[in-house]
């Protein structure tokens, strides 16, 4: 039947237009989550310069967070 044949037609444009955006969405989410990632290393070895810095100048960490609450 033609009509059918129109309606599983137009199901697996919808099907494989999904695909698509649900692909295009998981490439972005990836990016988001490296950029993340590459964030979060960037800020550990801020942490970790600025702890060196202050126990090089001999201030302790308990009164470095005491300072900054």
């Amino acid at each position: 039947d033609g009509g059918q044949d129109a309606d599983l037609e137009a199901l697996q444009h919808g099907h494989q237009a999904l695909a698509e955006v649900l692909q295009r969405r998981l490439g972005l989410l990836a990016q988001r989550l490296q950029l993340l990632g590459g964030l979060g290393v960037v800020l550990r070895q801020a942490a970790a310069a600025l702890l060196e810095r202050l126990q090089a100048r001999g201030q302790p960490l308990a009164q470095v967070v005491a300072v900054g609450r």
